[in-house]
């Protein structure tokens, strides 16, 4: 039991990390990005940006839960990973409004990584009759 929690806390933490550092590299490639996004006026966000929220919102839940079904040894650790990434979508879009198409992909796009990452789990023994 500790092994699956172990594995669903690394998962989530990597995923978290891996979201911050795509989402850095979006604002260094777009440096207005981080005071349009401040203000709550994402219209003034270019759409490159946006794209690159929408990377760290699917490699994020990917690799980390990857990690998390990996270290747990079961599928549906990579869902919570992929939960958490959903639950924080629909927080940042009921604080400011996004365009429809972010939210769509928003919700996609860590639900496909969730599915993908619980495909990656080791199969567990099963016992001998």
């Amino acid at each position: 039991m500790l092994k699956r929690i172990a594995g669903v806390l690394a998962g989530i933490i990597v995923c978290g990390v891996v979201i911050f550092a795509i989402e850095w590299i979006g604002n260094q490639l777009f440096p207005s990005t981080a005071e349009a996004a401040a203000a709550g006026d994402l219209s003034q966000v270019p759409t490159g940006a946006l794209v690159a929220v929408l990377v760290g919102w699917f490699v994020g839940p990917l690799l980390g839960g990857m990690l998390a079904a990996h270290i747990a040894e079961r599928g549906w650790a990579a869902w919570i990973v992929a939960a958490f990434v959903l639950l924080g979508v629909v927080l940042n879009a009921s604080m400011m409004p996004h365009p429809t198409w972010m939210l769509v992909l928003g919700i996609l796009l860590p639900i496909a990584a969730g599915w993908l990452a619980s495909r990656t789990a080791r199969p567990v023994p099963q016992a001998v009759a």
